[in-house]
């Protein structure tokens, strides 16, 4: 990259001589200039304070430290070259009073645009609107290329339950990214990806994501475990029904303005990926309960699991307060709209895209402010936990109407079936044998298709593309806020 090439030669990092940058502006540990360094094979340090700069500089392995202490005294120059970074050393035209404005993701952006585009174009308060949404575009379109490179290396090599989890986050991101620059996925790549993950569904191999350790969550159910195997003092487990990884990627877009860092992991949603199934295996922290029939309580096995915690339950239009957080130590809070806009979404006739769907949630966003609540919760000292139950696809009805085997009204892509007439008339459907749970069959729907009238379009759930079975699991970083 042009920019980082210039900052190379700016600063001799060619010379093995040790180093110290002090960086005013975070671009030099940003994930964009750091990769690059790896790339010249310079092992950088990184020191917010005296004694640690004075430990790294006793590291023979380090030759490069990025500070961001200002206050360095003068016998470090007879230890290193030691040289300052701000936003005038950026290699191109831009008005100094525009830079600090930026967050530094947009800085790497454009920076990253106008190397590749127009390096002596000059940016000015007239034109930097422009340039963003521009600059934006080509950093989208160079990460479609390379989330479709990261598939195919996936889909080229056999599966394992990480490699699967890998394939949903690469699939929702593209999903999404593919909306924002309005363009289609390629519809072979779509089938491959799908096939790939069927068939290591109906292997029976995705068992093996129980036998992970605590600390390892894997799949919806766990993550109560996780939490209690955590133990904060205070704790807020948000649900967004059907939220996929595609939805999540729209979530945080959303929230870019308020610079949340998040520690981010991806599980499996449960086997039909059902709100009744996989919500209540969230709640509960048990795979088993839903499929043997029992009616349950969500909120009360909830508390089960946290007995020593004073438990509050919000739902999504419920106002909260600090008076309402009073004493409580565990919130849960739901919010429904990925779910119900879904389900409610009409498509036009050959229109299978989440387009419309996407919208619809954009605008619904915009008036629902959930930026509000979580720095509510960030106030009061909770750690936020963001989770899903599943995601969702778009699907076209098979001209097959089963009702009464549905375990949710308007998840139709799949089914719990002990009846094993139904088995028989459905035989050349894709049957998942539950994990664990004798004569508990899901019966899938074929392909991206439902259980539903012919020709009829919906955004719907249940099945195991990957959009529907891998979901996000994400804490709040109050270090990065």
């Amino acid at each position: 990259m042009y920019w980082c090439n210039s900052l190379f030669i700016r600063f001799n990092l060619s010379d093995p001589s040790k180093k110290i940058i002090v960086d005013n502006t975070g671009i030099l540990l940003s994930s964009e200039f750091q990769s690059f360094l790896k790339t010249k094979n310079i092992v950088c340090g990184h020191a917010e304070n005296l004694p640690e700069v004075i430990r790294q500089l006793n590291d023979d392995a380090v030759k490069l430290l990025i500070c961001t202490s200002t206050d360095l005294p003068a016998y470090l120059h007879d230890r290193a070259d030691i040289y300052s970074f701000s936003y005038n050393d950026l290699p191109f035209h831009i008005a100094p009073n525009l830079l600090p404005q930026l967050h530094t993701e947009e800085i790497i952006t454009l920076c990253n645009y106008l190397s590749s585009r127009n390096i002596h174009q000059t940016i000015t308060k007239h034109n930097i609107t422009d340039v963003l949404q521009e600059s934006e575009k080509y950093r989208q379109q160079l990460e479609i290329q390379s989330l479709l490179q990261q598939t195919d290396e996936i889909l080229s090599v056999p599966p394992d339950y990480q490699k699967i989890i890998d394939l949903g986050v690469l699939w929702g991101k593209l999903v999404y990214i593919s909306y924002c620059l309005k363009q289609e996925l390629p519809k072979d790549r779509e089938t491959r990806t799908d096939q790939y993950v069927l068939e290591y569904i109906l292997s029976g191999k995705l068992r093996n994501i129980w036998f992970t350790g605590p600390g390892d969550v894997k799949s919806v159910d766990r993550i109560l475990s996780y939490l209690k195997n955590r133990n904060p003092e205070k704790f807020a487990l948000i649900c967004f029904d059907g939220m996929g990884i595609a939805e999540w990627e729209l979530l945080k877009d959303h929230l870019k303005a308020f610079h949340f860092k998040y520690d981010e992991r991806f599980v499996y949603a449960l086997i039909p990926t059902t709100t009744s199934i996989s919500r209540t295996a969230l709640f509960s922290g048990s795979h088993e309960i839903m499929y043997k029939n029992k009616s349950v309580n969500e909120l009360k096995e909830f508390r089960k699991n946290f007995p020593n915690h004073d438990h509050k339950h919000f739902r999504e239009k419920d106002l909260i307060s600090s008076d309402e957080l009073l004493g409580i130590t565990a919130v849960t809070m739901l919010f429904s709209f990925f779910d119900d806009l879904g389900h409610s979404t009409q498509f036009p006739p050959k229109t299978k895209s989440k387009t419309l769907y996407f919208d619809s949630v954009k605008n619904y966003l915009k008036q629902m402010k959930p930026a509000d609540t979580f720095h509510l919760l960030l106030d009061e000292n909770y750690r936020i936990f963001i989770c899903s139950d599943h995601g969702c696809t778009v699907a076209e009805g098979n001209g097959e109407k089963i009702d009464k085997w549905l375990p949710d009204t308007f998840a139709r892509r799949a089914c719990i079936v002990d009846n094993t007439s139904l088995l028989e008339s459905y035989r050349d459907y894709p049957q998942y044998p539950v994990p664990f749970i004798n004569d508990k069959i899901v019966l899938l729907a074929k392909k991206r298709t439902m259980f539903d009238s012919a020709g009829k379009t919906a955004i719907t759930h249940g099945g195991v593309s990957p959009e529907e079975l891998i979901i996000p699991f994400a804490e709040i970083n109050h270090d990065g806020i």
